[in-house]
């Protein structure tokens, strides 16, 4: 059975007004009493709220609150506990924030100080840090290794690419990639490294052709296959703009990879020019059908009105046949954005020898028979590459490409897939670009302005190896002139029908003869015909048959042996030695004047004979 609380004890008797107030008389336990949390005869509790201290005057620190307690805190805290007793722990300490809220000059002090430290902290973020060198090179160090690890990753998945497209459905053990034998000297792993170096490389070439032939433009991807001072070496293609620098005058080097991208620029430029061409000549090639078939069908109907029944019949199968092919000819615009040029490579004839590489490939054209023409466009060639022999890398340092660039100019020509006006604009287009970006480049730095005198002459060997690389170019370009105003012999034996039937057809016979009246008399005088050999008259007749310039000289024939000059005319000479010549040949002629006639000698000079009497008949 539980005990009954003890009855609580009486008040002491409050001391008097006039007494000072300080810490109540008595020992530390009596002090401390009746706040022990054992002692409940000193608490009353409540189920509503916290416990309730019955003896006034007494804070929890143990000192009077009666008159100490100037801000009245804990009397209204303990005085609202005992009214209602149903305040929350929150309540009060809202209540205590808002009566230790400073008023005054603490809370404009507060108040200012908050809003000097935002003005400082703003003016902080917005003063530019100074950047050390130091850091500015170890951020850039990791900007490239960032790179380099894309890069590896993107190299990774080519090389993966490669193997599962060549080497992952095989099961015969031939088709695997080589494997060398092991020697004593070295281990299988590194035979086994130099297997994998050589699949990727074969990756490397076949998805440079790649690029090439889909005109990639992406800088990191072609970063992922070639270094930064990467050379290439290829023909000079007059059927396309040249970039780069002339080594020769037949071979152009590209250096670096912002003249990579220009040259695959240009390859796409060409597939431009091939569609643009096949869509106009299949445009010419539908109306002159349209005509072939409107010109048939008023046979047939001429012929129908005849008594010929074979005559008759004829003539309706040729209309029939010429409606059917001209019905059959599609006009697609999608057949012909499909056509395009295609670098083409087996991976399997592909030879690597450490850092060196060769392979046969092929350009040709695709989609040309879709759309009409007789064949493909195509060329083969050799490549020959070496990358790099730093220790861990495999990018392409040197590319060498050798094909026969006129066998692909002539067949462009028989297509009549050639647009040389285009070719110029292009050419115009692309050295203005450079002008431009020659003009704004950024001044070189310091060190690069350090040079010597003398390395200051290369300068002008430059530009002059440039003007004679335009000059050339410019040669070429005027070689293919006769390709183009021949470019088709079915368009040019229509223009000539035309024009046969359709000269002066609109014309009254007096307007007609007024006219070859007035070009008779505006054409200049003939200029009499020089007397020329056998030897140059044929030679005049192959150069009028061929349409070819006279110092034109094709590259597979042998030289043609010298033409021979009429007797009696001179050699031609150089007009500078001509004029040096007239001018010591004049001056020889004064002094010679000057000097007078020579003096006689001592005998006397020997009269002439006269000449002998022709004999009487």
């Amino acid at each position: 059975m539980a005990e009954a609380p003890a009855p609580a004890p009486k008040p002491a008797p409050a001391p008097p007004s006039n007494a000072p107030r300080g810490m109540a008389s008595g020992s530390f336990d009596e002090l401390i009493h009746p706040f022990m949390m054992d002692s409940v005869e000193n608490f009353q509790f409540n189920e509503d709220g916290p416990p309730q201290m019955n003896v006034p005057g007494f804070s929890f620190d143990g000192i009077g609150s009666a008159g100490l307690d100037s801000d009245g805190l804990f009397q209204a805290s303990l005085g609202t506990w005992k009214e209602g007793g149903s305040k929350s722990l929150e309540d009060v300490l809202a209540t205590v924030r808002k009566r230790t809220r400073p008023v005054g000059a603490e809370a404009e002090r507060r108040r200012t100080r908050g809003q000097t430290a935002e003005a400082r902290k703003g003016r902080r973020r917005k003063k530019t840090p100074d950047i050390d060198e130091e850091d500015l090179r170890a951020a850039e160090a990791l900007s490239r290794r960032r790179e380099g690890m894309q890069s590896a990753q993107r190299r990774k998945k080519m090389y993966v690419d490669f193997l599962k497209q060549h080497h992952g459905d095989s099961t015969n053990e031939e088709d695997l990639p080589p494997k060398k034998k092991a020697s004593t000297k070295r281990k299988v792993e590194l035979d086994t490294t130099d297997v994998h170096e050589a699949s990727l490389r074969r990756a490397l070439i076949l998805n440079f052709l790649k690029y090439r032939s889909a005109t990639e433009v992406n800088e990191e991807k072609w970063r992922d296959l070639v270094a930064d001072d990467f050379q290439l070496l290829l023909p000079r293609e007059p059927y396309r703009v040249a970039f780069g620098t002339a080594v020769t005058p037949n071979t152009q080097r590209i250096t670096g990879l912002e003249q990579l991208l220009d040259d695959t620029k240009s390859i796409g430029a060409l597939a431009e020019m091939i569609r643009a061409r096949c869509w106009r000549l299949k445009q010419l090639d539908a109306k002159a059908r349209q005509v072939r078939v409107q010109k048939a069908q008023d046979e047939a109907s001429k012929a129908l009105e005849g008594s010929d029944d074979t005559a008759k019949a004829r003539a309706v199968v040729h209309a029939a046949k010429e409606q059917l092919a001209c019905v059959s000819e599609d006009l697609n615009a999608n057949a012909f954005s499909s056509i395009k040029v295609v670098y083409a490579c087996n991976a399997r004839e592909i030879l690597v020898a450490g850092p060196l590489l060769m392979c046969a490939w092929r350009f040709e054209t695709s989609g040309l028979r879709r759309v009409g023409f007789p064949s493909e466009v195509s060329v083969s060639g050799m490549l020959k590459a070496r990358f790099r022999e730093d220790e861990g890398s495999t990018k392409l340092h040197r590319i060498e490409l050798a094909f026969d660039c006129m066998a692909v100019m002539q067949q462009l020509n028989a297509h009549g897939l050639l647009d040389v006006a285009a070719i110029a604009q292009a050419a115009a287009t692309a050295r203005k670009r450079e002008a431009e970006d020659a003009k704004h480049k950024p001044p070189p730095r310091k060190r690069t302005k350090a040079r010597k005198k003398a390395g200051e002459a290369p300068g002008a060997l430059d530009a002059q190896a440039a003007l004679q690389a335009k000059q050339r170019q410019q040669q070429l370009l005027a070689q293919c002139m006769p390709y183009v105003a021949n470019y088709s012999y079915k368009l040019a034996l229509l223009r000539h029908r035309q024009n046969h039937e359709n000269n002066g057809a609109d014309l009254t016979p007096e307007q007609r003869s007024q006219l070859l009246a007035a070009a008779a008399a505006a054409r200049p005088a003939a200029a009499p015909a020089p007397s020329l050999t056998p030897q140059q008259l044929l030679l005049l007749q192959q150069q009028q048959l061929f349409g070819r310039q006279p110092g034109y000289s094709s590259p597979y024939a042998p030289p043609a042996p010298a033409p021979l000059l009429p007797v009696g005319a001179p050699p031609p000479v150089n007009p500078a030695a001509a004029q040096m010549m007239a001018a010591y040949f004049a001056q020889v002629a004064a002094q010679a004047q000057a000097r007078g006639p020579p003096a006689p000698a001592g005998a006397a000079p020997v009269e002439a004979e006269p000449a002998p009497a022709p004999a009487a008949s």
